[in-house]
């Protein structure tokens, strides 16, 4: 069951009429609402969680955006730009009528720089899934190269879970997580075709080094 991840950023993205941030609040809020919590009822951490693999966990979801035109376009969009390692996921936010009765749940892909800087990247989950598995099949301990800005979405009180210090982060589009996977190489995981360079800017091929796509350094 695929749920959808309907963002938009004031801020950075750029369409004819209005800007669009990566956001959860509004579209996955009601989507993921009646598309996964009612027609699948399952708890946040539901017993019975669906045997996702790193492929099945990612088909789960697509992302409606704006996309960079160049790795520059993209850095330029960008707060945070930096090479960091995938150490964990975990629990992102969720939000329901109340903390024990969650309707929406997230993931927050942990990673952390060479100056021992941590990063919280929300990302969509579907609520059938469970975190200790998803754990065993995302490649904890690969390298990336990470585009990020804030998020910044209005709690409006119905989102539990949340970061106290602010350290909560959305890929700035789908295109700024470039992995080095152990198996698979450099790739584009949140794009439909991971192995497709998602823009015509340098590098000329998906396989360069992991460097490479490291256009300019911005760290928090």
């Amino acid at each position: 069951m695929k749920s959808v991840y309907d963002s938009s950023n004031p801020t950075t993205l750029k369409p004819a009429n209005r800007r669009i941030h990566l956001r959860l609040l509004r579209g996955l809020a009601l989507i993921i609402a009646s598309l996964i919590a009612v027609a699948c009822g399952s708890s946040a951490e539901s017993e019975e969680a669906s045997p996702y693999t790193y492929d099945s966990y990612f088909q789960s979801f697509h992302f409606d955006y704006n996309p960079a035109a160049t790795v520059q376009d993209l850095a330029e969009r960008s707060t945070i730009v930096v090479e960091a390692t995938l150490i964990d996921v975990e629990n992102g936010r969720f939000f329901g009528a109340s903390e024990d009765k969650p309707e929406g749940v997230t993931l927050n892909l942990v990673f952390e720089d060479d100056d021992r800087t941590r990063y919280y990247v929300q990302i969509p989950r579907p609520m059938d899934s469970d975190v200790m598995q998803l754990r065993s099949v995302l490649p904890i301990g690969a390298q990336s190269v990470i585009y990020l800005q804030p998020n910044n979405d209005p709690l409006e009180g119905v989102w539990y879970n949340t970061r106290s210090d602010g350290n909560e982060w959305y890929f700035t589009t789908p295109q700024g997580w470039i992995l080095d996977h152990p198996q698979r190489g450099i790739i584009f995981a949140l794009l439909g075709n991971e192995f497709e360079l998602p823009f015509p800017g340098a590098p000329t091929a998906v396989n360069e080094d992991l460097d490479d796509w490291l256009i300019v350094e911005k760290k928090a």
